[in-house]
């Protein structure tokens, strides 16, 4: 049986679910929840085929040949006793193809590693489990070559692989070494207890398999780099998590599980909003306000113009809003707790550049100034602002303004805010440099408080 492309993009395009589609066989497929999606190209559904609960991919145009691949991928993992979702039903076209699989129950990593993900995971249940997995796919010269947590569901019966078109069989160590690289270079460094015992349990089975553990940091850093980069990058463009704003002059990327929140800013007047918000800080540069929707609070940063000369200048580099969003996003991706960032904005008329804006979740927290005592030395927040120099030094990134007050105590953790200053990806001798910038700023907070400076230094040269 074909599929009609045409019947088929309409609903999709639609967006309104549920949503039925015919099927083969007499079979007929609801559609009841959007999972992921690549725009034009890939969708993937919850929903249900002849009562049956299913997962459902639909693969449009160049991505025809993925369905194919994970058809193969499949028969990989059957062959290898490997536990993964099996198809019910399928069909390929040479411009449309449908997937129809077995739902597995259960919770796929990516969200169990959420509610853990600061703490040590390299003891957990669910984190064994997907290392013995991965020792598995090895044994049987296979590796996910885009291996990721939200390609595992756990539930009480163990671990099941799911995404199977990137598994592929493989000959050399190298690029066993690699994929165990990959897998660990999602956990931030303070989810692994020892390295090295890890990397002596993964030799344990493999005979032929000698890894150096400072060969292999090396590798893992390198690896997290570009995977970050990647990440970074969706950021800017449709996908699953983000989605572009064009809309009443304004132009920007919102996180989707907030384009309900966007959508009244925009509808509403943003700066009509801000004025009847509480005013954060009132200046010539920025403006910030508090403003409550829905019984949440968020922070809106509009940089202004203030004079023809600025103006000029900012039309040849990056908003401040935009810089903001990026670093967010990729504090977030390493581990350092930031405001959670919902959306930027940006302006233009003439032809030029304007106001932009910069939105986020608000977090109530107590300067790091007004917190810190000599008592705390120990204290989990002190741990985290050690964490956050290893990690500019570690990923070559600088902050900028480094003041007391852009750091805040919430609980026992410290976050970071005022990223507007950020820079990203920069080489060994920038990094240093503002390296030593960012510390000078930061310890000259407490330059009449000797005690406090000296914990303050133990942190930044840990």
């Amino acid at each position: 049986m074909k599929i009609d492309k045409n019947h088929l993009t309409k609903i999709i395009d639609s967006g309104v679910l549920p949503a039925g589609i015919p099927f083969v066989n007499g079979v007929g497929l609801e559609l009841t929840e959007l999972l992921r999606e690549i725009k034009g190209k890939r969708y993937v559904y919850r929903g249900f085929a002849n009562g049956k609960s299913v997962v459902i991919k639909c693969f449009l145009g160049s991505k025809v040949r993925e369905a194919r691949r994970e058809i193969e991928g499949l028969k990989l993992l059957d062959e290898a006793a490997i536990k993964t979702a099996p198809i019910l039903w399928q069909v390929i076209d040479p411009s449309v193809a449908i997937l129809v699989y077995q739902f597995v129950d259960g919770e796929d990593l990516s969200k169990r590693y959420q509610r853990q993900e600061f703490a040590l995971v390299d003891k957990e249940d669910w984190f064994l489990a997907a290392f013995n997995m991965l020792k598995e796919f090895h044994q049987a010269k296979l590796i996910q070559h885009d291996i990721h947590l939200g390609n595992f569901i756990f539930n009480d019966n163990g671990l099941v692989a799911i995404d199977t078109a990137t598994v592929r069989k493989v000959k050399h160590a190298k690029e066993f070494r690699e994929n165990v690289a990959l897998f660990l270079a999602q956990f931030y460094d303070c989810n692994i207890g020892s390295l090295t015992d890890l990397i002596d349990y993964y030799c344990a089975d493999f005979a032929d398999q000698k890894i150096d553990t400072q060969q292999f940091r090396d590798l893992l850093l390198q690896i997290q780099k570009k995977r970050f980069d990647k990440a970074l990058s969706k950021t800017m463009r449709d996908c699953t998590q983000y989605q572009t704003i064009s809309k009443a002059g304004y132009m920007g990327m919102q996180q989707r599980e907030y384009k309900g929140v966007v959508a009244h800013l925009l509808d509403n007047d943003i700066d009509k909003l801000m004025e009847n918000g509480e005013p954060l800080k009132l200046g010539n540069s920025s403006t910030v306000s508090l403003v409550e929707l829905e019984n949440k609070a968020y922070v809106i940063k509009r940089y202004n113009q203030k004079n023809l000369l600025v103006l000029l200048k900012r039309q040849f580099r990056p908003s401040r809003a935009k810089t903001s969003w990026l670093a967010a996003n990729w504090l977030t991706m390493i581990g350092i707790h930031t405001p959670k960032p919902v959306a930027f904005l940006e302006t233009s008329r003439g032809g030029l550049k304007r106001e932009a804006y910069f939105i986020a979740e608000y977090v109530k927290g107590v300067e790091l100034k007004d917190k810190i005592s000599a008592s705390d030395e120990n204290s989990g927040y002190l741990v985290d602002l050690s964490y956050l120099f290893q990690m500019m030094q570690r990923y070559r990134f600088s902050h900028g303004d480094m003041k007391a007050t852009n750091l805040l105590v919430v609980g026992s953790s410290l976050w970071v805010t005022d990223l507007d200053a950020v820079q990203l990806n920069l080489s060994q001798k920038k990094s240093g440099k503002g390296f030593r910038k960012d510390s000078q700023r930061l310890l000259k907070n407490w330059q009449d408080d000797n005690e406090i400076g000296e914990i303050i230094k133990r942190c930044v040269n840990t």
